[in-house]
């Protein structure tokens, strides 16, 4: 009797055990997925950080430029106020084919070429608007503000690559105690962005206008500087975490086979 009971117990304690070590084995990479965080990624993880919130200053300044100083726009680009409320609609209209590009970038490549791929429209799309600025300058109008209207949707474009990606770059960089500071500063950009563009572009504005033209391309001029700086920063130090592509794929899939390799198996 006494040996039978102990079979079971036996039975009973190899189940248990082949229970508790895939939980074992899950909370074993949690902790070694902070660790490879932390301590191999420690020093350059606030500098990627510091890219993304400059690439969405950028792209938030670039909206708001022209409704910043409407009757300005209105009056270099000869259209009535609602064209130049167009001008900032042309981002939320923008937002579901920008997404699709998105989320097309990170899975053919990674968190670094889906900021790439969004830096490069945020650049072409405010090259466009200085041409059309300037084309507005020497006296068609009406073809500078299809040519700026066209900027606006590149750099609406770049949008969702930055809105979409706080969390996979917090998950990517960050250990885990960390990671919702990282989120919270890398939207914080967003709001840095408005704030600096309703602020700073009348007074460019005011400054630079001997005509309303003059004073919308000297604007475009301004608003490209953060622009083209963080996508530059972005192009030669934006990295990922991991050699391999995605965020912290390659290292994942090592750790999921290592878990299926240790993982005990049960007969039917």
């Amino acid at each position: 009797m006494s040996s039978s009971s102990s079979i079971v117990s036996e039975e009973q304690q190899e189940e248990a055990g082949a229970l508790e070590s895939p939980l074992l084995l899950l909370e074993e990479e949690e902790e070694e997925e902070d660790d490879f965080c932390q301590n191999k990624r420690d020093g350059r993880r606030w500098e990627q950080l510091g890219m993304y919130v400059c690439l969405n200053i950028g792209n938030q300044m670039a909206w708001v430029q022209y409704t910043s100083v409407p009757k300005e726009s209105a009056e270099a680009f000869g259209v009535p106020l609602s064209a130049v409320t167009a001008l900032a609609t042309a981002f939320p209209a923008t937002y579901v084919p920008g997404s699709i590009l998105a989320a097309r970038a990170m899975r053919r490549g990674s968190l670094r070429s889906t900021l790439r791929e969004s830096a490069f429209l945020m650049v072409a799309g405010s090259a466009w608007k200085i041409l059309g600025a300037a084309v507005a300058f020497f006296g068609n109008r009406g073809g500078g503000y299809a040519l700026t209207f066209l900027g606006q949707v590149l750099v609406g474009l770049g949008q969702p690559h930055l809105v979409n990606s706080p969390a996979a770059l917090a998950t990517d960089w960050f250990p885990v105690d960390e990671r919702d500071l990282a989120a919270t500063l890398g939207l914080l950009g967003s709001i840095l962005g408005q704030a600096f563009g309703e602020a700073l572009c009348p007074v460019v504005v005011q400054a630079a206008a001997a005509a309303a033209e003059e004073g919308i391309f000297v604007s475009c001029l301004f608003v490209s500087v953060p622009v083209v700086l963080s996508a530059l920063w972005t192009f030669l130090r934006f990295e990922n975490n991991d050699d391999d592509e995605g965020p912290l794929g390659g290292e994942r899939r090592r750790r999921r086979r290592r878990t299926q390799e240790k993982t005990p198996t049960t007969g039917a």
